[in-house]
């Protein structure tokens, strides 16, 4: 691996970006550089430029490294027998290649090649056993394969392995709420918000798991501190001011929809929390709830819980 390879590998991108186009300055075919502006453009989604740039790489010969990308630009094309194709050719000169390994499981899995698919994984991530994204889709594939067991082992190692990874929450706690382990589940997510704070990901599949759970106070806590970290997201509020309700804290619930009304912020959701506020009042303010209604159907044109709650209300 080239040192700017490396400097990739470490995630330090900018450093990598700045050096390589210091050596194409002094050198515009130097190859090294080429292949890894080439990887950069295409995380960008710059394919047209990547393709440019890994031509000009090619042009000095082929080399692992550039059938690594001309394989990953293949996939980003959705050009699966393609991508296929180039991530073995790979594999024929670097049989221990481990991204090749991987690229190649995900072409796999794409074409409902399970068991190709989950070998192919499995020795990516034997070959690169501290790259937590290998064995985060390893352990996804396993569950999307029925191998439950293994597939929850697999994330949990991953949460070992790199315990700020966000995803690896997510996917495991999501596991376990199809078993109906819901407070396992719940234990997961709080484990994340323990390592990455505030994570509004978290934060929201926290919301929805405690309330199914009927644990008012800690679906409370989730939306609460979601909403302080997303001020104008229409979602985050609405789930907060649906919450209160449930609290029986009505004002509250109001201030918060009168609050993003008045900076134009406006959703189905919030609508709904809004009538159920005039609803509440006493004298309930029926024609002010509908009015609430009717605007939310016309925010979510394809929705139905407005036109739902509207019609019980009639």
């Amino acid at each position: 691996m080239n040192s700017l390879e490396t400097l990739l590998a470490q995630g330090q991108v900018a450093q990598a970006k700045a050096e390589a186009e210091k050596l194409l300055a002094k050198n515009p075919h130097h190859r090294d550089a080429l292949v890894v502006m080439a990887k950069l453009a295409l995380v960008e989604n710059k394919v047209p430029q990547a393709e440019g740039l890994l031509a000009k790489a090619e042009a000095q010969g082929a080399t692992a490294e550039t059938g690594l990308v001309r394989a990953n630009i293949a996939a980003q094309k959705g050009q699966l027998d393609a991508a296929l194709k180039a991530y073995q050719g790979v594999l024929a000169v670097e049989p221990n290649r481990a991204e090749a390994h991987f690229g190649k499981g995900m072409m796999l899995i794409k074409q409902d090649k399970a068991p190709q698919a989950l070998e192919a994984l499995s020795q990516a991530a034997k070959l690169a056993p501290q790259n937590p994204v290998f064995r985060y889709r390893l352990g996804q594939v396993q569950l999307e394969a029925g191998q439950t067991d293994a597939g929850l082992a697999t994330l949990r190692e991953v949460l070992t392995l790199a315990p700020r990874f966000v995803p690896a929450y997510l996917s495991l706690s999501h596991a376990l709420s199809t078993q109906d382990k819901l407070v396992d589940a719940r234990k997961v997510l709080e484990q994340g918000l323990k390592a990455v704070p505030y994570q509004p990901r978290l934060l929201a599949s926290l919301t929805v798991l405690s309330m199914a759970l009927r644990d008012l106070r800690t679906s409370y806590e989730a939306a609460s501190a979601l909403a302080a970290q997303r001020p104008k997201d229409a979602d985050a509020q609405a789930n907060l001011a649906h919450l209160l309700l449930a609290r029986g804290q009505v004002e509250q619930a109001r201030y918060v929809c009168q609050s993003m009304a008045s900076q134009g912020v406006a959703s189905e959701s919030l609508k709904m929390a809004e009538a159920t506020c005039f609803e509440s009042q006493e004298p309930p303010a029926y024609d002010k709830a509908i009015a609430a209604y009717e605007q939310g159907m016309g925010l979510a044109p394809d929705g139905w819980r407005a036109a739902n709650n509207l019609g019980q209300l009639l």
